[in-house]
């Protein structure tokens, strides 16, 4: 809860917090090429901290009804806290067409592209605290193949996520 009693772990009805991270051991590599420690704190869209976007290709499968698919257009945002080389990275669900029950958690495809991103974006920006520019794909229309309403991102944020 803030001083005026908002619970700042929710953005439109999504706990911030049930944002899955990258698995453990990519995190780890990540950490291990650019010195910087994962802390799953710097993850906060309430405050004004660093991020870089970026896109993937991803898989899903729902553990309800059982349907799988995949998505083109899965957000992946790494997060950082300039001068104090800490970190984390989240990657946002989707929810199922077939039951629209819970957010699945997407399994990236080219995991490895992810990891070279986040390491580039941290040793050469990251931690002097110098603007990234992430709005790289404004030319893109992602209309037609872009389910929002079934996206955590365009969810939380209330507008397209790309």
């Amino acid at each position: 809860m803030d001083g005026n009693g908002n619970n700042n772990n929710y953005i439109n009805g999504i706990n911030i917090r049930n944002v899955p991270r990258l698995p453990y051991r990519a995190l780890n590599e990540i950490s291990y090429h650019t010195g910087s420690r994962i802390n799953p704190r710097v993850y906060n869209p309430h405050e004004n901290r660093r991020n870089y976007r970026m896109n993937s290709y991803a898989l899903f499968d729902c553990n309800s009804c059982g349907n799988n698919w995949s998505s083109n257009k899965v957000t992946v945002e790494l997060w950082w806290d300039k001068g104090k080389w800490e970190f984390d990275v989240r990657m946002y669900g989707q929810k199922c067409k077939r039951c629209d029950g819970q957010f699945m958690i997407p399994h990236i495809v080219d995991l490895q592209t992810i990891k070279d991103k986040c390491v580039k974006v941290l040793t050469t920006n990251g931690n002097n605290g110098e603007s990234i520019n992430t709005n790289k794909n404004t030319n893109r229309n992602f209309n037609d193949s872009h389910d929002q309403k079934r996206c955590q991102k365009c969810i939380m944020i209330g507008n397209p996520c790309w």
